[in-house]
């Protein structure tokens, strides 16, 4: 099981509980509360101690664990054009894959990360 995330930011940025917990106006108890056990911190808590640790209140929480690697930024005016194969795996070989999709029979055809090998 790895650490709660609230751990893992302070031990990445060096810090001691007692640092995050004066920086984030908590008391120690709580944060190492926080950090051992599944908890739901109200909203002003959660941006304090995001900001103790140098985060988001979003990345504190989870949020892109998901995403692939990469800027995770969309073009202000995306332009589609053709790859063939050795430009197409020469890009995927730079970076994560966002969505990949192709045109079927039936039309475009949009697919999650996860279904993507490595190429």
């Amino acid at each position: 099981m790895r650490p709660p995330r609230p751990a893992t930011a302070r031990r990445r940025k060096g810090m001691s509980l007692e640092q995050v917990a004066q920086r984030a106006r908590m008391a120690p108890q709580y944060l190492a509360y926080l950090e051992t056990h599944t908890a739901d911190p109200g909203f002003g808590s959660l941006v304090r101690l995001a900001d103790a640790v140098g985060t988001t209140h979003v990345e504190l929480q989870g949020g892109g664990a998901d995403r692939p690697p990469g800027q995770g930024v969309a073009l202000r005016n995306p332009v589609l054009r053709d790859l063939d194969e050795e430009e197409c795996r020469a890009l995927l070989s730079t970076h994560g894959v966002g969505r990949p999709g192709l045109n079927t029979p039936d039309g475009p055809a949009v697919f999650p990360s996860r279904w993507c090998r490595s190429v």
